[in-house]
């Protein structure tokens, strides 16, 4: 038997604050706390790590320099796109079983 690690270090609320642009922050954390409330109903327990999930890829993205450029080269709809069936080559198959679940 290997040994896990009982944490992922990705998902940690601290290391993903200290990674957010400050503008970001207040944001993430409103976010945080509120999927903390929500966890304490029976059956919303996940709602922690979704939100912990979410932010730690917008941290991810948000650490490319080109980010916000290329942000509003999408909302400006200039940008080069490739459609998701494209970048994702079972996208429907992932789809379907998602939708049965």
């Amino acid at each position: 038997m290997s040994a896990q690690p009982v944490h992922d270090l990705r998902y940690s609320p601290k290391a993903i604050l200290q990674s957010l642009p400050e503008q970001y922050r207040q944001e993430f954390l409103t976010q945080y706390w509120k999927a903390l409330e929500d966890a304490r109903e029976p059956g919303e327990y996940h709602r922690v790590h979704d939100v912990l999930h979410l932010w730690w890829l917008s941290s991810l993205a948000l650490a490319d320099p080109d980010y916000e450029a290329s942000l509003q080269e999408v909302l400006n709809g200039i940008a080069i796109t490739v459609p998701i069936e494209a970048a994702i080559p079972d996208y429907e198959e992932r789809l379907a079983r998602v939708r049965a679940a």
